[in-house]
């Protein structure tokens, strides 16, 4: 899916071109996005991961779990 580079969590990893690991999303998910109308709360960990070829990001592998 879409998403802007700069929006939620996709795009704070995106941003900064690191992995993030939320144990807690719904606890933690405020320490990284301003966007908590779209915090599925069905969701308790969250993943993400950059993807880059020759050191410049072009998407990230997000997972969910309940």
């Amino acid at each position: 899916m879409d998403v802007p580079i700069d929006y939620g969590l996709v795009g704070y990893v995106f941003a900064g071109n690191r992995s993030l690991r939320l144990d807690d999303l719904r606890g933690e998910y405020a320490n990284y996005a301003d966007e908590t109308r779209d915090l599925d709360r069905r969701f308790n960990s969250w993943l993400g991961v950059p993807v880059s070829i020759y050191d410049e990001v072009i998407g990230v592998i997000a997972v969910e779990s309940e």
